[in-house]
């Protein structure tokens, strides 16, 4: 079992976490990192958490919702920094974006590691399909050629932007691209790093300057791209079963009921060679939550069947509330 530690917010530079890297997990364990409890320094707001330790905006927000979003944080406050994940339930290779986590995993085969980073994913009205394809092209410098849609929908905003727009700082691609099979997508830098961990893009996938940086140098063209929607995700940690749940994206939300049963669909695959008891109040009270956070929910092994939630209703309290479009933007 993983404990947290108690870190000071020592100043750390920016290509400190570019691409946070963690030792590839064997075939049987499924988490890495660990989480971090900080206190804020001295005029930092919440972008400069995020940016320091390499996380997104709402996972921040997830991990600590009583955290202030809008001013200057309390040096006197502990804030939890959401760096352990378990990994998705998807073939280790290549690289593995998951939607509602706003996070992208690379599996670097070479190096034996896994390497993460919060991204920016599309907005409600330009969502980011789910899709397999590769990287096909990289770009450093790249040259933004700007859709005729973001055009029109800028226009009906009074910002007229031209048909080409150059490398540069005001170049929202930021310094390096990666082109995706699918031609209209793209994994790039930006002009906006407090847009990271939002949904704020037009479907194209945004990282940190210093993280699409380091992932540039990484990744060789041909590389696979898995883009998901897991919004929990159930992984083993020596033989003991863990649970991380995020809120579902907005176009794609369950009723409390539905949700449950979603988990019990990935818990039930997960343990279905490795029966184990789980206590499902626990995996209520961490769908409830949606922290974001790996929270044990096993307790030793199987001795019954999975229960049946249409005969176990005293688990479930209600619907859970959603998140508005607007609030990501």
């Amino acid at each position: 079992m993983r404990f947290p530690i108690l870190l000071a917010a020592a100043t750390l530079p920016l290509c400190a976490f570019a691409l946070k890297s963690y030792p590839m997990p064997n075939a049987n364990n499924d988490l890495i990192g660990r989480v971090q409890y900080v206190h804020p320094e001295q005029g930092d707001h919440i972008y400069q958490i995020t940016r320091r330790y390499n996380v997104g905006f709402y996972e921040m927000i997830e991990a600590n919702p009583d955290m202030n979003r809008h001013s200057k944080l309390s040096t006197d406050e502990t804030l939890k920094i959401p760096t352990q994940y378990v990994l998705p339930n998807v073939p280790r290779k290549g690289i593995v974006i998951n939607l509602p986590e706003l996070r992208l995993y690379y599996f670097n085969e070479a190096k034996h590691v896994v390497q993460t980073a919060p991204i920016a994913i599309g907005r409600f009205n330009w969502k980011t399909p789910e899709m397999t394809t590769r990287v096909i092209r990289k770009q450093k410098d790249p040259v933004w050629v700007v859709p005729k849609s973001i055009k029109e929908e800028s226009a009906r905003k009074g910002i007229h932007l031209p048909d080409v727009m150059p490398a540069g700082p005001e170049n929202p691609l930021g310094e390096y691209m990666l082109r995706l099979g699918n031609w209209s997508y793209l994994i790039h830098g930006t002009n906006a790093p407090n847009s990271i961990g939002k949904r704020a893009s037009s479907g194209c996938m945004r990282m940190f300057p210093e993280s699409i940086e380091a992932l540039f140098q990484a990744v060789p063209i041909d590389t696979q791209v898995q883009i998901i929607n897991q919004p929990i995700k159930v992984g083993w940690e020596n033989g003991e079963l863990y649970m991380e749940a995020h809120e579902p994206l907005h176009e794609a939300a369950m009723s409390r009921h539905e949700e449950y049963d979603y988990a019990q669909g990935v818990i039930r695959e997960m343990t279905q060679d490795h029966p184990m008891n789980v206590n499902w109040r626990k995996v209520d009270d961490v769908i409830e939550a949606s922290s974001g956070i790996p929270t044990l929910i096993s307790q030793g092994k199987a001795s019954g069947p999975t229960p049946d939630l249409e005969r176990d209703s005293s688990l479930l309290h209600g619907e859970i509330e959603y998140t508005v479009p607007n609030d990501y933007e």
